[in-house]
C-alpha cells in the first residue's frame, strides 16, 4: 500500500530538520556501544578546564559537580568572591589589555561561542579573548588565543604571583614544582584540546603571571577594572581612559614542559596513566555520569562536597559521605563520630587510612607517643592532640585548663590592656603608582580596652575612600588610640605583628613628615627576627593570646581548630562568667546548643556570613581575613550605590568589633574560669 503523500512530505521535513540541527552533534560526540545513550535533543556534558582541574584533585568530583540541587558544595556560587579577593577577575582583564586588537567572544551560550570562535578563526591573523574550542565533549574557554597563520599561542592569565621561573621549574631534572602543577596542567589541558580540534596547527601554551618584582608605573591602575552587576552576574568593565603603564603581568613560556606532560614523561599528579588516556577516562566518566572510584585518601579532607547540618535539612546529600560509604565500607551512622581529619595538626592520617582506622575513637595513646620533639611549646603538639582524642573517648572529662600556667601569663600584663585586630588586603593589581603587586594595605582595625577598674571601651578605624593609600593613616590612628600609655597590647595570632612590621618598611622609604615617630611606635609594640630589616623586640611587645590557648586551654567545642571564631563559642560554653556578662551574645539553637556569635552578625554578601566566607578564601596569598578583604575590594572595585556601600561598611565594622570583643571574652573567661 503506497504511503500517504502528506505523511511522506511531513516525514521528509522532520528528517531534514533532524539532520540539519542534531545529526552533526551526534557525529561529533562519536558514541560507542558502551556509552550511556544520550538523546540527540540533549546537550553534551562538556569536560571543561575547570572540571579538569577538579578532577586532578579527585576524579570522582566530576560526578558531583554541577549538581547543586542534589549535593552540597562548599564552593556554592561564590567563585566570584574568591577571585575578587585574589584580584583574579581584574588580572584576566589586564591580560587582555596587552593585546589591543583582540576580539572577545562575549556570549556564555556554548554553541554560540563555539560558532563565533570558528568564524574568527577564518582570519589569517587574529587574537581572540575567551575563545571556545571543542573536541568531542572536551571544551575550553581560552583567556587569550593568538592566531598567526598556522601557529596558535594560548595564554592563561593567573593572579598567582612569582619572583622567578625557578619557583615553577625544579633546578634538577627540570620538572614542575608541586605547587605549580595545577596551573601548568590547566594550560596543558587547553593545549591538548586545541591540538585535537586543530590538528594542522602548531599549538603553544604560556602562563601570564603576576611578577612581584615589578612596580606599578601609573596611578589608579585598579580603577581601570570596575565590577558591575548585570542581570544578576558580576562583570568587569574596563575603562579605556586609564593607562596600564609598564606590564606587571609577565609571560612564562612553558615550551617543552607541556609536551613532557602530554607525552607522559611528566608525572600526572600520581596517576599511572598518560595524559591522553587520563583525559579520555575522565571524559567518558563525566559523559556517562559515573564515578572512577578513586580510593579515599588524605585529599578527602579538603573535599568541597561535605555538607553542613543546614544543608542536610534542606535535603542536600554529601558526596564526601557517599564516597566513604562505598570505598571505605563504613556506615551512614558512623559519620556522627568524629573523623581523624578533625584532629589538629595531625600528620598520620594517611597511615591510619591504610589501616582502615578512620575515626578518632579508633585511636589510642600509643598513636600519639613520640620519642623526641623539637617543639618549644609548653604543651607539645602530640599532647594537645591527645587532649582532643581523650575527650572523644571520655566526654565527661570537660575542658582542659592550666590555671597555674595562665596565672604566670596574667602577672605579666599591665593595665590598661588593649585588644587589637587588623584587616588588610594584598591585591594582585596595585592601587597606587610605585607599589608592587600584592603590596599590603591595612584598611581597618578594632580595639577594645580594659582599664584597671574593669571598664571596657571600644575604638575603631576603617578606610572607606577609594584609591587612598591607607597604611600610614592606619598607624597614626592606631597610635592615637593605644600609643599614649604603657599598657599591654594583646593580639590573636602573629598577623598583626607582620602587618605593622611591613608598614614599618613602607615608612622607612617614605617622605612622611612624622615617619620617625610612627616607626618608633611600631618598634615599641612589635618584634623582628629579620637580620636584613633589623632585629628588635619592643618594650611593649604584643602578647599573642593564641599562645595561651595553645598551651593552657582546650575545649571539645574547638575540635581541631584554634581560630578565635571557634574558640569564642568554646569559652562561652565553658564560662558561666562570660555567659552572665554578655547575655546579648548568647543564643541557643532549637537543639539547645549555643549559636556561634559570628552567626548572629548580618551577612556581607547576600546570605553569606563570615564563617561561610572564610573557607572560600583559602589561598597562598590570602589569610584568615578573606571575607573582609573581599568586602573591602568590592567597595574599591565595584560600582555600587551608597546604600550598598553603607551595608558593607557596617558589616565590616561589626565583624572586626566582634573579633576584639571575642578576645575580651576569652581573657575574662580564662581569668575567671570556674566562676
Amino acid at each position: 500500500m503506497e504511503p500517504d503523500k502528506n505523511f511522506r512530505r511531513k516525514l521528509t521535513v522532520v528528517v531534514k530538520f533532524f539532520c540539519d540541527n542534531y545529526w552533526p552533534e551526534v557525529l561529533r560526540l562519536r558514541f560507542k556501544p558502551t556509552d550511556h545513550y544520550l538523546s540527540p535533543m540533549s546537550k553534551p556534558r562538556y569536560l571543561t578546564k575547570s572540571r579538569f582541574k577538579q578532577a586532578l584533585e579527585c576524579p570522582d568530583k566530576l560526578y558531583y559537580t554541577a549538581k547543586r540541587q542534589e549535593y552540597g558544595d562548599s564552593r556554592d556560587e561564590n567563585e566570584f568572591l574568591r577571585e575578587l579577593a585574589k584580584g583574579g577577575i581584574q588580572v584576566g582583564e589586564l591580560a587582555k589589555c596587552y593585546f589591543p586588537d583582540g576580539v572577545e567572544v562575549e556570549t556564555l551560550e556554548i554553541e554560540s561561542a563555539i560558532a563565533r570562535t570558528q568564524e574568527l578563526m577564518q582570519q589569517d591573523n587574529v587574537t581572540i579573548f575567551e575563545a571556545a574550542i571543542v573536541f568531542e565533549n572536551l571544551l575550553v574557554r581560552v583567556d587569550v588565543l593568538e592566531k598567526k597563520g598556522n601557529l596558535l599561542n594560548l595564554y592563561e592569565a593567573k593572579s598567582k604571583s612569582y619572583f622567578s621561573e625557578n619557583e615553577i621549574f625544579k633546578k634538577r631534572g627540570g620538572g614542575i614544582t608541586a605547587k605549580w602543577k595545577p596551573y601548568v596542567y590547566d594550560i596543558a589541558f587547553q593545549v591538548f584540546v586545541t591540538r585535537k580540534a586543530f590538528p594542522k596547527y602548531s599549538v603553544n601554551g604560556s602562563l601570564f603571571l603576576i611578577n612581584k618584582n615589578l612596580s606599578c608605573t601609573v596611578e589608579g591602575l585598579y580603577q581601570k577594572f570596575l565590577v558591575r552587576k548585570l542581570d544578576g552576574r558580576y562583570k568587569v568593565i574596563s575603562n579605556p581612559d586609564v593607562e596600564i603603564g609598564n606590564p606587571i603581568l609577565c609571560k612564562v613560556e612553558l615550551g617543552n614542559k607541556i609536551d613532557d606532560i602530554l607525552l607522559g614523561t611528566e608525572d600526572l599528579l600520581g596517576t599511572s596513566m598518560g595524559f591522553g588516556d587520563y583525559v579520555e577516562a575522565l571524559s567518558k566518566s563525566y559523559m556517562a555520569d559515573t564515578k572512577l572510584n578513586t580510593p579515599v585518601s588524605v585529599k578527602c579532607k579538603s573535599c568541597e562536597y561535605k555538607i553542613t547540618e543546614e544543608q542536610r535539612h534542606l535535603g542536600l546529600k554529601s558526596g564526601f559521605e557517599e564516597c566513604w560509604i562505598v570505598k571505605a565500607g563504613i556506615k551512614q551512622a558512623d559519620f556522627a563520630k568524629p573523623h581523624i581529619f578533625e584532629i589538629w595538626n595531625f600528620r598520620k592520617s594517611s597511615d591510619l587510612i591504610d589501616q582502615r582506622r578512620y575515626f578518632i575513637a579508633d585511636l589510642n595513646k600509643a598513636d600519639f607517643e613520640v620519642e623526641k620533639t623539637s617543639s618549644k611549646r609548653i604543651l607539645p603538639p602530640h599532647e594537645r592532640q591527645w587532649l582532643q582524642v581523650e575527650r572523644v573517648h571520655n566526654p565527661s572529662l570537660g575542658p582542659y585548663y592550666d590555671k597555674s600556667g595562665l596565672q604566670v601569663e596574667f602577672k605579666k600584663l599591665k593595665y590598661p590592656i588593649h585588644f587589637i585586630d587588623f584587616e588588610a588586603t594584598r591585591n594582585a593589581i596595585p592601587y597606587l603608582k610605585g607599589l608592587r603587586p600584592y603590596s599590603q594595605l591595612a584598611f581597618q582595625f578594632s580595639r577594645h580596652t580594659i582599664d584597671s577598674s574593669g571598664n571596657i571601651s571600644h575604638g575603631e578605624w576603617l578606610e572607606t575612600g577609594r584609591g587612598l593609600y591607607p597604611n600610614f593613616n592606619f598607624v597614626r590612628n592606631l597610635k592615637n588610640q593605644i600609643g599614649n600609655d604603657s599598657g599591654s597590647v594583646l593580639i590573636y595570632s602573629s598577623y598583626e605583628n607582620s602587618v605593622l612590621v611591613d608598614i614599618h618598611d613602607n615608612l622607612s622609604v617614605s617622605n612622611e613628615p612624622d615617619k620617625g615617630e610612627l616607626m618608633g611606635f611600631i618598634k615599641s609594640i612589635t618584634w623582628s627576627d629579620d637580620d636584613t630589616r633589623g632585629v628588635w623586640s619592643g618594650a611593649r611587645k604584643m602578647i599573642d593570646m593564641k599562645d595561651w590557648v595553645m598551651d593552657f586551654y582546650y575545649s571539645s567545642v574547638m575540635k581541631g581548630s584554634n581560630s578565635i571564631k571557634i574558640v569564642l563559642p568554646a569559652i562561652i560554653k565553658d564560662s558561666k562568667f562570660v555567659r552572665d556578662k554578655y547575655p546579648d551574645w548568647i543564643m541557643s539553637a532549637t537543639d539547645g546548643s549555643l549559636i556561634n556569635p559570628y552567626k548572629l552578625l548580618p551577612p556581607v554578601f547576600d546570605n553569606l556570613d563570615r564563617l561561610t566566607l572564610e573557607p572560600l578564601m583559602e589561598d597562598d596569598d590570602i589569610s584568615d581575613g578573606g571575607a573582609a578583604m573581599c568586602a573591602f575590594n568590592l567597595m574599591q572595585f565595584s560600582e555600587m550605590s551608597d546604600e550598598e556601600k553603607q551595608k558593607i561598611t557596617q558589616a565590616l565594622l561589626k565583624y572586626c568589633h566582634l573579633d576584639t570583643l571575642a578576645m575580651v571574652m576569652l581573657f575574662e573567661g580564662l581569668s575567671n574560669f570556674g566562676n
